[in-house]
């Protein structure tokens, strides 16, 4: 089930930010030191995380929106990656 709260802004950038206020996913995705998105354990954050806030379980079409809304990668490991964006 899609969890909407947010209405205001674009569709993408509504559900990433409920996406990442949602405390219940935060073993998978959560906020660094310096303000970077970081996903954890990228497997299980795509089967598990995006389908609840996306019409989809892609990990590819997650990070391409990102980089479509200017997010930059700044940090890729063997199960985890972290993203930057000025403003948000």
């Amino acid at each position: 089930m899609l969890e909407h709260r947010r209405t205001a802004g674009p569709a993408f950038i509504n559900r990433l930010h409920n996406l990442l206020t949602d405390r219940t996913v935060q073993d998978k995705v959560t906020w660094s030191q310096n303000g970077d998105i970081v996903i954890l354990h990228t497997a299980s954050f795509a089967a598990e995380v995006i389908p609840r806030f996306f019409k989809h379980n892609n990990l590819s079409s997650f990070v391409r929106q990102l980089n479509l809304y200017g997010f930059k990668k700044t940090a890729h490991r063997l199960d985890s990656c972290e993203f930057w964006h000025p403003t948000f």
